[in-house]
């Protein structure tokens, strides 16, 4: 059964590769690879995210035939998403996809989005938090699509 990357599971692995004996830092592994083969790595200086942490992953695995910042990467699958949704007949208005994209850029960022960062993460709560998503977005239909964009935009823990 697939499980998606939480915020947490990904802080937990940065950390743990900052402890001894190995001491390392998600940027330090990042200009590491750029030496080894600056073909494959995209940025040369990452932007310093936890998300940074699922590329790295990506990349070290050979999961991904490049290194490049997640938000890029998210950045594409959502457009592929967005392109879905409209074959399938699910349009949506400007004020909905204004706040898909805050949803994405948080999710490249933060690995994930829950019901509480809609109410907590000022992005969210500046454009009326839960209320307006729900709103928008519709009470049932709302966590599906925050698990769903969360699973589409990361890949989920498999594609780690």
């Amino acid at each position: 059964m697939p499980r998606h990357l939480t915020w947490q599971a990904v802080k937990d692995l940065r950390d743990a590769i900052a402890r001894p004996p190995w001491l390392l830092q998600p940027t330090t592994l990042w200009a590491c690879y750029q030496r080894l083969n600056a073909r494959k790595v995209r940025d040369a200086s990452p932007a310093g995210v936890l998300s940074d942490m699922v590329s790295l992953v990506r990349y070290a695995l050979g999961h991904s035939e490049t290194l490049q910042q997640l938000s890029i990467e998210a950045a594409a699958r959502f457009n592929l998403w967005v392109g879905r949704e409209k074959r399938a007949g699910r349009d949506y208005t400007d004020e909905q996809m204004r706040w898909l994209a805050l949803i994405r850029d948080h999710v490249a960022a933060n690995v994930e989005v829950t019901l509480d960062d809609l109410q907590e993460v000022p992005s969210f709560a500046d454009e009326g938090g839960r209320i307006a998503a729900n709103r928008l977005f519709g009470r049932d239909r709302l966590p599906g699509l925050l698990g769903e964009l969360s699973d589409t935009l990361i890949g989920g823990a498999e594609a780690a």
